[in-house]
């Protein structure tokens, strides 16, 4: 049952990370204590619930980023923030620079990388 309470969080959080999400939430959700669902998640997934929304948002900025040319703005919106300079704080501390210094990179090494291919 436990194994199962755990893997419905998980699979809630997927579903539901563009849509602000709070510990009490889940409580109440899945009726199970907050430190309850913190303890046995972190265990499980070696990270915290909301840490794990964090991640989860990021990774599809970082899609967005390299794949879209869509504004931060929208960007932001579309992963759930509503305020695109806490995002961009967020994004900085998560990945390690700006979204757009990100873009810049990844568009760099695309660059590089059609220079380093041989000719055929």
């Amino acid at each position: 049952k436990k194994d199962v309470l755990i893997k419905d969080v998980l699979v809630y959080l997927n579903n539901n990370y563009r849509e602000k999400i709070t510990l009490d939430q889940l409580s109440k959700k899945f009726r199970a204590s907050v430190s309850y669902i913190c303890h046995e998640f972190a265990k499980e997934y070696h990270i915290s619930p909301i840490n794990y929304v964090i991640q989860r948002r990021m990774t599809e900025a970082k899609f967005a980023l390299t794949n879209t040319e869509s504004p931060l703005a929208e960007i932001s919106w579309r992963v759930g923030y509503e305020n695109v300079d806490h995002f961009a704080k967020l994004f900085m501390r998560h990945v390690g620079c700006s979204p757009n210094d990100y873009r810049k990179q990844f568009k760099n090494s695309l660059v590089e990388q059609a220079y380093l291919l041989p000719n055929t």
